[in-house]
């Protein structure tokens, strides 16, 4: 049986909902004045301080200083209290430097570099193909111990920060000039070699057959990554590989979007990732296609695999039933925005929101904070850690490893790494 209220009951219950409606409106606009009060406050509070330690240091310090160094220094001082620990402050000057990197107008001279801890020099860890280093005759294993920009200044590279700082003083607009000094491999001082800047390719895959597993080293991920994969793969499945390891060791995987563009050519249909933003809402980052890699994989990682390396090796694990090998992961689960231009031309890069990856059953898992744990655990060690950058295939015991994991996975015999050598050795005899 239906019910009626009465004309006057419903506008009883009316006022009551409109007065209960106002109270509560009345007491959250309460709370968030409240709030915006005390930020206002304690912002005034801040900028107020800030003016009394300018007002005394202007007339009582004895040093002479600069108020741009003092406003890089006091802006990434900021960011670096807002708890955000992949933020990062740019400066004017770095970062017009990282828009000419990005559009090409500086080009670097085509090497990787370690900084040597004994020597405080760069160690050249790999020479690119074609690049303004290798035709100028530099090699692996070399040292740069200074260099000499175009202008005259020189800078001792023991006397540089990091290896960021060396990278930035090696580049240069295409067709300017760079000095560098060095020492051979055999320990041969050579100095004044002058090297022209140009454009070059920055090949970011490499790969070899270590007998029937196929081996690939992914630096980095860039534009070009899935596309030098594809063709890694079919000249690894050309020579009748059974089994792959994906060497991510190393691998920062700051470009998100070509990450998930390249594992989308091993795994099958299926959400990759999505984002999580500060509020919970969820939005679908990437849905890969049906194409995918139909051998048994391995993902060998270390403390710095981060982002969309760990990414792309949850994916290959969650949604191919692929392994993970080597040690824990970085555990960099969150998505930056792109560089905010301020109005006097630095710029300041945020966390705009949480990574979450598949998690092979119709979820999604974040690795924030936690890394990636892997199936089998590969720990270099001590004499292998002080000779990391002198590893090879022969000699790294986590690569080992993981090619024993992945021969194993399918359901292969006599698979270490020497074994699969000398069968590959022995078989190309034959022929």
């Amino acid at each position: 049986m239906n019910k009626k209220i009465s004309v006057s009951l419903a506008v009883t219950l009316i006022f009551i909902a409109m007065t209960v409606t106002f109270s509560v409106t009345m007491v959250v606009a309460m709370q968030m004045f409240d709030n915006t009060i005390t930020s206002i406050s304690e912002r005034e509070a801040m900028f107020s301080n800030l003016s009394e330690i300018n007002t005394y240091v202007s007339s009582a310090g004895y040093y002479d200083y600069s108020y741009d160094t003092v406003y890089d220094t006091v802006a990434s001082g900021y960011i670096l209290g807002i708890s955000d620990r992949y933020a990062k402050y740019y400066t004017a000057k770095a970062f017009t430097e990282y828009q000419d990197v990005q559009n090409g107008t500086l080009v670097g001279i085509g090497l990787d570099l370690v900084k040597d801890g004994a020597t405080g020099y760069a160690r050249v860890l790999r020479v690119y193909p074609d690049s303004p280093a290798y035709e100028a005759g530099l090699v692996k294993n070399c040292y740069i111990t200074a260099i000499t920009a175009a202008d005259g200044t020189r800078y001792e590279v023991k006397n540089l920060a990091d290896i960021d700082a060396v990278q930035s003083r090696l580049r240069g607009g295409v067709g300017t000039t760079v000095t560098v000094d060095y020492i051979g491999p055999d320990g041969t001082q050579t100095t004044n070699l002058t090297i022209i800047h140009y454009n070059y390719s920055t090949p970011t895959v490499e790969s070899q057959a270590i007998g029937v597993c196929g081996y690939i080293k992914i630096y980095e991920f860039r534009d070009t990554t899935a596309s030098e994969l594809d063709m890694a793969l079919d000249n690894l499945e050309a020579q009748g590989i059974q089994t792959l390891v994906i060497d991510l060791r190393d691998n920062q995987g700051s470009d998100l979007d070509s990450a998930m563009n390249a594992v989308d050519r091993l795994v099958g249909t299926g959400t990759l990732a999505v984002a999580e933003s500060k509020s919970g809402e969820q939005t679908v980052l990437y849905n890969s296609d049906d194409t995918k890699c139909n051998l048994p994989m391995v993902c060998l990682v270390n403390g710095k695999t981060a982002s969309g390396a760990e990414l792309f090796a949850s994916c290959v694990k969650q949604m191919e039933g692929g392994s993970i090998v080597g040690t824990r992961t970085s555990g960099q689960g969150t998505i930056q925005g792109e560089p905010q231009r301020m109005s006097n031309g630095s710029a300041v890069v945020v966390t705009v929101a949480k990574l979450l990856v598949n998690d092979g059953a119709d979820g999604f898992v974040t690795f924030d904070g936690e890394g990636l744990m892997p199936d089998t655990e590969a720990v270099l060690s001590v004499t292998e850690e002080q000779s990391y950058y002198d590893l090879t295939v022969e000699t790294d015991s986590q690569i080992q490893r993981a090619v024993t994991t992945a021969c194993s996975m399918a359901g292969l015999t006599n698979t270490t790494v020497s074994d699969l050598l000398a069968a590959s050795r022995q078989t190309e005899e034959e022929q």
